[in-house]
């Protein structure tokens, strides 16, 4: 029921709390404007990152200052709750108000304890990005490592392809067909127009295609 909800998110120099969501039809338009606001100088917002303290202002006296927002024209007061996680303060709960002393101090507590909800929730998925991003690298390095590897195993060879059949295992000298290569490329079996009986079926190493 209130005015207006934000959550804001410390950017990674620590310099700007950035709106990241928005519940209001001016949330929106400061979201798509890429609304930010600088730690320490600027709104609550700024002081509840930098001192990591809910702050509340109110439509009166030195806080009226706050309210010149133009998207959210209709706010008489104010609440920014810290989100903390591990010791750290990654960002804030903005949550603004069209009555003037609208929180009261069990508002505080109950809307602090969401803040921390919020925090663990976001804290725990940015946990899994960071995870997730290195387990891509580490992957995305092994597979240049075994296309490298396989790549110089290849050349080294004098024969690098064999054939089969009933007299045994023998060079394959000069067999590439266009099905094998576009086996090779692709990943896929193929087989080739007009060729019966033939498919190409590609050879695969943690999901890198070493041969055919």
């Amino acid at each position: 029921g209130f005015y207006h909800a934000g959550l804001f998110l410390v950017d990674e120099t620590g310099e700007y709390a950035v709106l990241q969501a928005a519940s209001s039809e001016g949330g929106q338009v400061m979201l798509a404007r890429g609304h930010h606001l600088k730690v320490g100088e600027e709104g609550i917002v700024g002081y509840a990152v930098q001192k990591g303290v809910p702050r509340i202002a109110l439509d009166v006296g030195e806080d009226a200052v706050f309210f010149n927002n133009p998207d959210l024209p209709g706010t008489r007061s104010e609440i920014a709750l810290p989100l903390r996680s591990r010791q750290k303060i990654i960002g804030v709960l903005d949550v603004q108000s069209t009555d003037s002393g609208a929180f009261t101090d069990e508002d505080v507590v109950v809307l602090q304890t969401l803040a921390d909800q919020v925090a663990l929730v976001i804290s725990n998925a940015q946990l899994v990005q960071q995870v997730e991003g290195h387990l891509n690298e580490q992957q995305r390095l092994y597979r240049q490592m075994g296309r490298e590897a396989w790549s110089s195993l290849a050349t080294s060879l004098e024969n690098p392809g064999f054939i089969r059949n009933a007299r045994g295992i023998s060079p394959a000298g000069d067999v590439l067909r266009p099905r094998m290569v576009t086996a090779a490329r692709t990943g896929t079996l193929t087989s080739e127009a007009g060729v019966r009986g033939a498919v190409a079926i590609p050879i695969k190493v943690r999901g890198q295609v070493v041969g055919v």
